[in-house]
């Protein structure tokens, strides 16, 4: 329902983010370290654990299945690969994290400049598209998501990479910070930007 939908900008707020469990981290730093250590068991542990997860914020970076599913899997590759000499970072799970956002900027980046002239002909050549108004709940919900997404992809980056790392993947604060190199208050004020921004430009859902 669109008033379900709605909660999750309206109600969400920076509390919601709480540290996850020691515990989480804690197995997270011996699974890496096993990994330093050449465990292919421990590999595959860490990989089951956060890859989902990954893989749902580099599509939500990049916008494409296969190539989110490709970055992550590079990632745990290059891992593997120089598993002798890497370094441990205090928090696993923020070191992942930043790993694919800068990975998933590369391909975007990459991707804009090989594909800039044919991106820029598809939207001459798209005809403007005319939405009839919706008729009952299922269309509200389906515009409001298109709507939401759409205003998603119009914030600052650092914005929505903030939310998306809050409302998508559950990271907190102090992980959201590790992962970005920004302290925690600077996460709270993306976060409090985006929020806002969103509360505006979806007023007509209320």
């Amino acid at each position: 329902m669109p008033a379900a939908l709605l909660a999750t900008v309206w109600t969400m707020s920076l509390a919601l983010a709480h540290d996850r469990g020691s515990d989480d981290a804690a197995r997270d730093l011996a699974l890496w370290v096993r990994v330093q250590g050449g465990d292919a068991a421990a590999f595959e542990a860490l990989f089951r654990v956060h890859a989902p997860a990954l893989c749902d914020f580099a599509y939500a970076l990049i916008g494409d299945e296969d190539a989110a599913r490709d970055v992550v899997h590079a990632l745990f590759c290059r891992c593997w690969e120089r598993r002798h000499d890497m370094e441990t970072p205090k928090i696993v799970r923020a070191y992942l994290f930043a790993a694919v956002r800068n990975r998933a900027r590369n391909h975007l980046r990459d991707e804009r400049v090989s594909n800039a002239f044919l991106d820029r002909l598809a939207r001459e050549a798209e005809p403007p598209v005319h939405h009839a108004p919706p008729t009952d709940a299922g269309a509200i919900a389906t515009d409001l998501e298109e709507a939401l997404t759409r205003e998603l992809a119009g914030l600052p980056p650092r914005c929505r990479e903030v939310f998306v790392m809050i409302r998508h993947e559950a990271l907190s604060h102090a992980e959201i910070a590790a992962a970005l190199g920004i302290s925690r208050k600077t996460v709270e004020i993306h976060m409090g930007r985006a929020l806002k921004h969103l509360r505006s430009r979806l007023e007509r859902w209320l």
